[in-house]
Protein backbone atom coordinates (compact mmCIF):
# COMPACT_ATOMS: atom_id res chain seq x y z
CA UNK A 1 0.00 0.00 0.00
CA UNK A 2 2.58 2.37 -0.66
CA UNK A 3 1.48 5.36 -1.41
CA UNK A 4 3.50 7.57 -4.24
CA UNK A 5 3.56 10.06 -7.10
CA UNK A 6 5.21 8.66 -10.47
CA UNK A 7 7.01 11.14 -12.66
CA UNK A 8 8.07 11.04 -16.01
CA UNK A 9 11.59 9.93 -15.01
CA UNK A 10 10.20 6.95 -13.36
CA UNK A 11 9.80 3.40 -14.30
CA UNK A 12 6.40 2.23 -13.58
CA UNK A 13 6.01 -1.51 -13.07
CA UNK A 14 2.96 -3.18 -13.70
CA UNK A 15 3.48 -6.26 -11.79
CA UNK A 16 3.73 -3.76 -8.35
CA UNK A 17 -0.03 -2.91 -9.12
CA UNK A 18 -1.02 -6.80 -8.88
CA UNK A 19 1.07 -7.25 -6.47
CA UNK A 20 -0.81 -4.06 -4.24
CA UNK A 21 -3.91 -5.58 -5.33
CA UNK A 22 -3.16 -9.53 -3.72
CA UNK A 23 -1.74 -8.27 -0.87
CA UNK A 24 -5.06 -6.02 -0.04
CA UNK A 25 -7.03 -8.96 -0.91
CA UNK A 26 -4.78 -10.68 1.56
CA UNK A 27 -5.92 -7.76 4.38
CA UNK A 28 -9.30 -8.48 3.83
CA UNK A 29 -8.94 -12.33 3.90
CA UNK A 30 -7.09 -12.13 7.19
CA UNK A 31 -10.11 -10.20 8.14
CA UNK A 32 -12.89 -12.10 7.00
CA UNK A 33 -11.10 -15.64 8.41
CA UNK A 34 -10.99 -14.36 11.93
CA UNK A 35 -14.21 -15.46 12.13
CA UNK A 36 -12.75 -18.86 13.72
CA UNK A 37 -12.71 -17.16 17.35
CA UNK A 38 -16.26 -16.36 17.37
CA UNK A 39 -16.99 -20.54 16.59
CA UNK A 40 -17.82 -22.55 19.00
CA UNK A 41 -16.05 -25.02 18.51
CA UNK A 42 -12.25 -26.22 16.76
CA UNK A 43 -13.99 -28.05 13.98
CA UNK A 44 -13.11 -28.45 10.72
CA UNK A 45 -14.32 -24.84 9.14
CA UNK A 46 -12.51 -23.24 12.01
CA UNK A 47 -8.87 -24.93 11.18
CA UNK A 48 -9.81 -23.85 7.71
CA UNK A 49 -10.45 -20.26 8.66
CA UNK A 50 -7.22 -20.29 10.23
CA UNK A 51 -5.07 -21.99 7.30
CA UNK A 52 -6.69 -18.92 5.30
CA UNK A 53 -6.07 -16.74 8.24
CA UNK A 54 -2.36 -17.83 8.82
CA UNK A 55 -1.87 -18.07 4.67
CA UNK A 56 -3.07 -14.43 4.20
CA UNK A 57 -0.75 -13.10 7.21
CA UNK A 58 1.82 -12.02 4.43
CA UNK A 59 -0.15 -8.50 3.11
CA UNK A 60 1.46 -6.32 5.48
CA UNK A 61 4.95 -7.58 5.40
CA UNK A 62 4.27 -7.77 1.36
CA UNK A 63 3.01 -4.22 1.27
CA UNK A 64 6.41 -3.33 3.24
CA UNK A 65 8.44 -5.07 0.56
CA UNK A 66 6.38 -2.83 -1.86
CA UNK A 67 7.45 -0.20 -0.53
CA UNK A 68 10.74 -0.25 -0.48
CA UNK A 69 10.75 -1.24 -3.74
CA UNK A 70 8.55 1.86 -5.35
CA UNK A 71 10.77 3.74 -2.96
CA UNK A 72 13.89 3.04 -4.08
CA UNK A 73 12.98 3.22 -7.71
CA UNK A 74 11.74 6.72 -7.35
CA UNK A 75 14.46 7.76 -5.07
CA UNK A 76 17.70 5.88 -5.56
CA UNK A 77 19.60 8.53 -4.56
CA UNK A 78 19.47 12.55 -3.76
CA UNK A 79 16.26 13.34 -1.93
CA UNK A 80 14.57 16.89 -1.54
CA UNK A 81 13.65 16.37 1.75
CA UNK A 82 11.46 19.07 1.92
CA UNK A 83 8.98 17.87 -1.38
CA UNK A 84 9.69 14.40 -0.36
CA UNK A 85 7.96 14.52 3.36
CA UNK A 86 5.35 16.56 1.74
CA UNK A 87 4.21 14.60 -1.21
CA UNK A 88 4.10 11.41 1.05
CA UNK A 89 2.37 12.92 4.67
CA UNK A 90 0.08 14.98 2.30
CA UNK A 91 -1.19 11.71 1.13
CA UNK A 92 -1.18 9.95 4.08
CA UNK A 93 -2.27 12.28 6.82
CA UNK A 94 -5.76 13.23 5.51
CA UNK A 95 -7.36 10.39 4.85
CA UNK A 96 -6.09 8.58 7.65
CA UNK A 97 -7.14 11.90 10.30
CA UNK A 98 -10.62 11.41 7.93
CA UNK A 99 -11.74 8.16 8.64
CA UNK A 100 -10.36 7.78 12.32
CA UNK A 101 -12.43 11.01 12.84
CA UNK A 102 -15.21 9.36 11.79
CA UNK A 103 -14.55 6.27 13.52
CA UNK A 104 -14.19 8.33 16.48
CA UNK A 105 -17.71 9.52 16.17
CA UNK A 106 -19.26 6.44 15.53
CA UNK A 107 -17.91 5.28 18.93
CA UNK A 108 -19.44 8.37 20.98
CA UNK A 109 -22.37 7.37 19.49
CA UNK A 110 -22.04 4.12 20.49
CA UNK A 111 -21.53 5.57 24.58
CA UNK A 112 -18.23 5.29 24.24
CA UNK A 113 -16.49 8.74 25.65
CA UNK A 114 -12.81 9.66 25.72
CA UNK A 115 -10.57 12.22 27.14
CA UNK A 116 -8.38 14.47 25.31
CA UNK A 117 -5.17 12.65 26.33
CA UNK A 118 -6.99 9.22 25.39
CA UNK A 119 -8.01 11.01 21.59
CA UNK A 120 -4.58 11.97 20.99
CA UNK A 121 -2.78 8.65 21.92
CA UNK A 122 -5.34 6.54 19.70
CA UNK A 123 -4.82 9.19 16.33
CA UNK A 124 -1.02 8.50 16.77
CA UNK A 125 -0.87 4.58 17.57
CA UNK A 126 -3.46 4.49 15.36
CA UNK A 127 -5.63 2.86 17.65
CA UNK A 128 -9.36 4.46 16.41
CA UNK A 129 -9.40 1.22 13.71
CA UNK A 130 -7.82 -2.10 14.53
CA UNK A 131 -5.88 -1.82 11.23
CA UNK A 132 -4.41 1.61 11.11
CA UNK A 133 -1.61 0.63 12.98
CA UNK A 134 -0.56 -0.39 9.15
CA UNK A 135 -0.79 3.46 8.44
CA UNK A 136 1.19 4.60 11.44
CA UNK A 137 4.10 2.02 10.26
CA UNK A 138 4.21 3.70 7.01
CA UNK A 139 4.29 6.98 8.19
CA UNK A 140 7.74 5.79 10.04
CA UNK A 141 8.63 4.47 6.81
CA UNK A 142 8.57 7.60 4.99
CA UNK A 143 9.90 9.73 7.78
CA UNK A 144 12.92 6.99 7.92
CA UNK A 145 13.08 6.77 4.37
CA UNK A 146 16.46 8.76 3.83
CA UNK A 147 18.37 7.81 6.25
CA UNK A 148 17.31 3.92 5.24
CA UNK A 149 18.34 4.93 1.63
CA UNK A 150 21.63 6.00 2.48
CA UNK A 151 22.07 2.64 4.94
CA UNK A 152 21.23 0.82 1.49
CA UNK A 153 23.44 3.10 -0.96
CA UNK A 154 26.16 2.14 1.21
CA UNK A 155 25.76 -1.26 1.52
CA UNK A 156 25.47 -1.45 -2.41
CA UNK A 157 28.74 0.40 -2.81
CA UNK A 158 30.25 -2.07 -0.43
CA UNK A 159 28.48 -5.28 -1.57
CA UNK A 160 26.80 -5.68 1.97
CA UNK A 161 23.22 -5.62 0.79
CA UNK A 162 23.77 -10.13 1.60
CA UNK A 163 24.56 -9.27 5.08
CA UNK A 164 21.95 -6.01 5.50
CA UNK A 165 18.98 -8.88 4.76
CA UNK A 166 20.72 -11.17 6.81
CA UNK A 167 21.21 -8.48 10.02
CA UNK A 168 17.54 -7.13 9.54
CA UNK A 169 16.46 -10.70 9.27
CA UNK A 170 17.74 -12.08 12.37
CA UNK A 171 16.82 -8.37 14.36
CA UNK A 172 13.41 -9.46 13.15
CA UNK A 173 13.20 -13.16 14.42
CA UNK A 174 14.81 -11.02 17.82
CA UNK A 175 11.85 -8.43 18.04
CA UNK A 176 9.27 -11.31 17.31
CA UNK A 177 10.84 -14.21 19.35
CA UNK A 178 12.15 -12.43 22.11
CA UNK A 179 11.08 -8.60 22.62
CA UNK A 180 7.12 -8.98 22.04
CA UNK A 181 6.29 -12.36 24.20
CA UNK A 182 8.46 -11.03 27.11
CA UNK A 183 7.89 -7.08 26.75
CA UNK A 184 4.93 -6.52 25.07
CA UNK A 185 2.34 -9.14 25.86
CA UNK A 186 2.83 -8.81 29.65
CA UNK A 187 1.88 -4.64 29.19
CA UNK A 188 -2.21 -5.37 29.25
CA UNK A 189 -3.33 -4.44 25.94
CA UNK A 190 -0.30 -2.45 25.65
CA UNK A 191 -1.07 0.98 26.54
CA UNK A 192 2.01 2.40 26.41
CA UNK A 193 1.81 1.60 22.36
CA UNK A 194 5.34 0.92 22.75
CA UNK A 195 4.57 -2.24 19.94
CA UNK A 196 3.31 0.31 17.37
CA UNK A 197 6.34 2.87 17.77
CA UNK A 198 9.05 0.00 17.63
CA UNK A 199 7.31 -2.76 15.04
CA UNK A 200 9.25 -0.70 12.16
CA UNK A 201 12.23 -2.49 13.21
CA UNK A 202 10.54 -6.18 12.65
CA UNK A 203 9.87 -5.04 9.22
CA UNK A 204 13.18 -3.90 7.82
CA UNK A 205 14.02 -6.82 6.56
CA UNK A 206 10.95 -6.90 4.30
CA UNK A 207 11.37 -3.43 3.07
CA UNK A 208 15.46 -3.90 2.48
CA UNK A 209 14.62 -7.03 0.30
CA UNK A 210 12.24 -4.65 -2.12
CA UNK A 211 14.93 -2.04 -2.30
CA UNK A 212 16.97 -4.75 -3.33
CA UNK A 213 14.58 -6.61 -5.99
CA UNK A 214 14.36 -2.82 -7.28
CA UNK A 215 18.15 -2.86 -7.49
CA UNK A 216 18.25 -6.39 -9.15
CA UNK A 217 15.20 -5.75 -10.85
CA UNK A 218 15.80 -6.78 -14.45
CA UNK A 219 16.15 -10.24 -13.04
CA UNK A 220 13.73 -9.93 -9.89
CA UNK A 221 10.09 -10.34 -12.19
CA UNK A 222 11.45 -12.18 -15.28
CA UNK A 223 13.14 -14.79 -13.33
CA UNK A 224 11.30 -14.86 -9.60
CA UNK A 225 10.42 -18.49 -9.69
CA UNK A 226 11.92 -21.50 -11.96
CA UNK A 227 10.11 -24.25 -13.53
CA UNK A 228 12.17 -26.41 -11.15
CA UNK A 229 11.77 -24.40 -7.92
CA UNK A 230 7.72 -24.69 -8.09
CA UNK A 231 8.28 -27.96 -7.77
CA UNK A 232 9.05 -27.75 -4.08
CA UNK A 233 7.10 -24.91 -3.03
CA UNK A 234 4.15 -26.39 -1.67
CA UNK A 235 6.72 -28.62 0.87
CA UNK A 236 7.18 -24.75 2.76
CA UNK A 237 3.77 -23.75 2.08
CA UNK A 238 2.30 -26.72 4.27
CA UNK A 239 5.17 -26.09 6.58
CA UNK A 240 4.28 -22.26 7.35
CA UNK A 241 0.57 -22.92 7.16
CA UNK A 242 0.49 -25.85 9.97
CA UNK A 243 2.77 -23.65 11.88
CA UNK A 244 0.59 -21.00 11.46
CA UNK A 245 -2.89 -22.78 12.57
CA UNK A 246 -0.95 -24.03 15.80
CA UNK A 247 0.21 -20.51 16.67
CA UNK A 248 -3.57 -18.86 15.89
CA UNK A 249 -4.82 -21.89 17.99
CA UNK A 250 -2.92 -21.12 20.94
CA UNK A 251 -3.21 -17.10 20.88
CA UNK A 252 -6.43 -16.74 20.01
CA UNK A 253 -8.31 -20.13 21.61
CA UNK A 254 -5.45 -21.22 24.51
CA UNK A 255 -5.78 -24.68 22.54
CA UNK A 256 -2.54 -26.45 22.94
CA UNK A 257 -1.72 -28.86 19.89
CA UNK A 258 0.95 -32.05 20.72
CA UNK A 259 3.84 -30.32 19.13
CA UNK A 260 2.80 -27.40 21.52
CA UNK A 261 2.86 -29.45 24.63
CA UNK A 262 6.38 -31.09 23.30
CA UNK A 263 8.26 -27.53 23.02
CA UNK A 264 8.46 -24.79 25.93
CA UNK A 265 6.57 -22.03 25.04
CA UNK A 266 9.89 -19.70 24.49
CA UNK A 267 11.25 -22.89 22.25
CA UNK A 268 8.25 -22.24 20.26
CA UNK A 269 8.07 -18.31 19.72
CA UNK A 270 11.46 -18.42 18.56
CA UNK A 271 10.85 -21.01 15.83
CA UNK A 272 7.50 -19.29 14.61
CA UNK A 273 9.88 -15.98 14.24
CA UNK A 274 12.53 -17.85 12.20
CA UNK A 275 9.97 -19.83 9.87
CA UNK A 276 7.33 -17.22 9.42
CA UNK A 277 9.45 -14.94 7.28
CA UNK A 278 11.04 -17.92 5.20
CA UNK A 279 7.17 -19.10 4.60
CA UNK A 280 6.20 -15.06 3.58
CA UNK A 281 9.32 -15.32 0.81
CA UNK A 282 7.92 -18.49 -0.89
CA UNK A 283 4.09 -16.37 -0.95
CA UNK A 284 5.99 -13.32 -2.22
CA UNK A 285 7.55 -15.44 -4.80
CA UNK A 286 4.28 -17.21 -5.90
CA UNK A 287 2.58 -13.70 -5.66
CA UNK A 288 5.15 -12.57 -8.20
CA UNK A 289 4.63 -15.67 -10.89
CA UNK A 290 1.10 -14.57 -10.58
CA UNK A 291 1.94 -10.90 -11.22
CA UNK A 292 4.03 -11.87 -13.95
CA UNK A 293 1.71 -13.91 -15.57
CA UNK A 294 -0.63 -11.37 -15.94
CA UNK A 295 1.41 -8.66 -17.08
CA UNK A 296 1.86 -10.57 -19.58
CA UNK A 297 -1.70 -11.93 -20.70
CA UNK A 298 -3.37 -8.24 -20.08
CA UNK A 299 -6.76 -10.15 -19.63
CA UNK A 300 -9.51 -9.56 -18.03
CA UNK A 301 -8.66 -10.88 -14.78
CA UNK A 302 -5.52 -8.23 -15.47
CA UNK A 303 -8.10 -5.53 -15.60
CA UNK A 304 -9.85 -6.48 -12.40
CA UNK A 305 -6.82 -6.78 -10.55
CA UNK A 306 -5.41 -3.54 -12.28
CA UNK A 307 -8.04 -2.12 -10.97
CA UNK A 308 -8.33 -3.15 -7.31
CA UNK A 309 -4.12 -2.64 -6.90
CA UNK A 310 -4.67 1.15 -7.90
CA UNK A 311 -7.82 1.59 -5.49
CA UNK A 312 -5.51 -0.40 -3.01
CA UNK A 313 -4.93 2.01 -0.59
CA UNK A 314 -8.88 3.38 -0.26
CA UNK A 315 -10.24 0.05 -0.30
CA UNK A 316 -7.66 -0.35 3.24
CA UNK A 317 -9.08 2.75 4.44
CA UNK A 318 -13.08 1.33 4.36
CA UNK A 319 -13.65 -2.03 4.07
CA UNK A 320 -13.38 -2.80 8.14
CA UNK A 321 -16.19 -0.15 7.70
CA UNK A 322 -17.67 -2.05 5.36
CA UNK A 323 -17.10 -5.58 7.04
CA UNK A 324 -18.81 -4.46 10.27
CA UNK A 325 -21.68 -3.66 8.33
CA UNK A 326 -21.91 -6.62 6.17
CA UNK A 327 -21.20 -9.09 8.77
CA UNK A 328 -24.09 -7.42 10.81
CA UNK A 329 -26.98 -7.65 7.88
CA UNK A 330 -25.51 -11.51 6.95
CA UNK A 331 -26.14 -12.45 10.81
CA UNK A 332 -29.64 -10.82 11.29
CA UNK A 333 -30.31 -12.69 8.40
CA UNK A 334 -29.57 -15.97 9.85
CA UNK A 335 -26.07 -16.70 7.53
CA UNK A 336 -23.54 -17.06 10.33
CA UNK A 337 -19.78 -18.36 10.52
CA UNK A 338 -20.67 -21.77 10.32
CA UNK A 339 -21.91 -21.75 6.94
CA UNK A 340 -19.31 -22.76 4.19
CA UNK A 341 -20.02 -20.08 1.99
CA UNK A 342 -19.64 -17.46 4.60
CA UNK A 343 -16.33 -16.60 3.45
CA UNK A 344 -16.22 -16.35 -0.39
CA UNK A 345 -19.56 -14.30 0.05
CA UNK A 346 -18.27 -12.19 2.42
CA UNK A 347 -14.80 -11.32 1.15
CA UNK A 348 -16.64 -10.46 -2.52
CA UNK A 349 -18.61 -8.14 -0.94
CA UNK A 350 -16.58 -6.39 1.11
CA UNK A 351 -14.32 -6.65 -1.38
CA UNK A 352 -16.41 -5.19 -4.53
CA UNK A 353 -18.59 -2.45 -1.80
CA UNK A 354 -15.25 -0.98 -0.93
CA UNK A 355 -13.86 -0.61 -4.14
CA UNK A 356 -17.48 0.99 -5.27
CA UNK A 357 -17.18 3.34 -2.33
CA UNK A 358 -13.67 4.15 -3.15
CA UNK A 359 -14.52 4.90 -6.88
CA UNK A 360 -17.25 7.05 -6.07
CA UNK A 361 -16.04 9.38 -3.56
CA UNK A 362 -13.07 10.10 -5.60
CA UNK A 363 -15.13 11.52 -8.05
CA UNK A 364 -16.59 13.75 -5.70
CA UNK A 365 -14.84 17.06 -5.43
CA UNK A 366 -11.93 16.58 -2.64
CA UNK A 367 -12.51 13.27 -2.44
CA UNK A 368 -8.93 12.02 -3.68
CA UNK A 369 -7.60 13.77 -0.83
CA UNK A 370 -9.52 12.04 1.93
CA UNK A 371 -9.20 8.39 -0.17
CA UNK A 372 -5.32 8.93 -1.12
CA UNK A 373 -5.88 9.07 -4.48
CA UNK A 374 -4.88 5.80 -6.96
CA UNK A 375 -1.77 4.41 -7.16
Amino acid sequence: MSVYSRDSETHYFDEITILRALAIMAVISIHVSGAFVFMDSSNFLAVVYMAINAFSSFAVPLFICISGFVLFNKYPDNIDLMVFYRRRLVVLLPPYLFFSIISLILEQQRGLNYDLPAILFKFFTGGWISSYWFIVLIIQVYLAYPLLQKIFSWCRIHNKIPDLLVITFLGGVVYNGYIVPSVFNQIAADPSGISVITRFSAFLFYFFLGMAAMDRNEEFFPRIITKTGIRYYPIPLLIGTTLGIIAISQLFLGNKPDIARILPLYAWNWIVAFILPLYYLVIFGICSLISTAFVSQKNTMYTLLDTIGHYSFGIFLVHLFMLSEIITILNRAGFGWENYLFYPITFTLILTSSLFIIAIIQKIPGGRLITGGTR
